[in-house]
This record gives C-alpha cells, sequence and structure tokens, in this order.
C-alpha cells in the first residue's frame, strides 16, 4: 500500500508540474501548480522514506480495511483523468481536476499508512512474542 501511494504521490506531483508548464504566462497560477507539485513530491518522499526503513522480513502485517483497496481505485481513477487533460485544458478545467484530487482520501490514507510503518518499525516481529520466540 505504501508503494501505491506512494506513486500516487508522485503522479499528482508530475500532474502538476505539467499545469504549471502550461501556466507559465500567469505567474500566480503557476506558482499554485509549482507549490502544490512540490507538496505532492514532499508526501511522496515521506512514504518512501517510511517504506525503506521498514524490515526487510515479512513477519509482520498490517491489516487493512478492504475498503483502502477501492478508495485507491477511486484516485487512480481521478488522476488518470486529470493526467488525460494535461496540456490541453483550460486552468479552469485543470483547477476542477486538481479539485477533485485533493479532495480525495488520499491523505487520510497517507497519513493513516505513515504510523502504521512507525509501529512496524519499532516493534517489525510483533507476532513471535505471543509464541515465546525470543527477540533478537
Amino acid at each position: 500500500m505504501l508503494d501505491r501511494c506512494c506513486g500516487l504521490e508522485t503522479r499528482s506531483a508530475a500532474l502538476y508540474r505539467s499545469f504549471a508548464v502550461a501556466a507559465h504566462a500567469r505567474p500566480e497560477l503557476c506558482g499554485l501548480w509549482t507549490a502544490l507539485a512540490r507538496e505532492e513530491d514532499e508526501h511522496a518522499r515521506v512514504l518512501d522514506e517510511a517504506r525503506a526503513r521498514l524490515p526487510t522480513s515479512d513477519a509482520w502485517v498490517t491489516q487493512l480495511s478492504p475498503r483502502w483497496d477501492e478508495v485507491v481505485r477511486d484516485i487512480e481513477a481521478k488522476l488518470c483523468e486529470a493526467e488525460r487533460l494535461a496540456g490541453g485544458a483550460s486552468s479552469d478545467q485543470q483547477l476542477a481536476a486538481a479539485l477533485e484530487l485533493e479532495m480525495t482520501e488520499l491523505e487520510p490514507l497517507r497519513q493513516m499508512l505513515l504510523p502504521s510503518a512507525s509501529t512496524a518499525l519499532h516493534d517489525p516481529l510483533p507476532r513471535f512474542t505471543q509464541f515465546g520466540w525470543p527477540m533478537g
């Protein structure tokens, strides 16, 4: 799930950068798109760092509600729609697509995944203790 969310954040950043290029003649709008791209880049960086610090062992599993798969599919669909707009869309269409993306549940999902990854970092083998196995 971290991989999927990181990919969505990266794609969103690229989309916003493409909108910034299209708005180069409108500095305020270009600045908005650039700021949004940087924010998405930062989200992707944080998720990537969390993923990189996770233990390589498959001994821990975080259970997520199956609803999150549906949420991710919805985000991917909205992102695909926005990516199809890219260069040929009006600024109003771009803003509407960005609003649709920003109103998705990607941020709540990211906020839920980060503590889960942190828990795995601090206690990477929690299930082994219930069997009385030594922890290192």
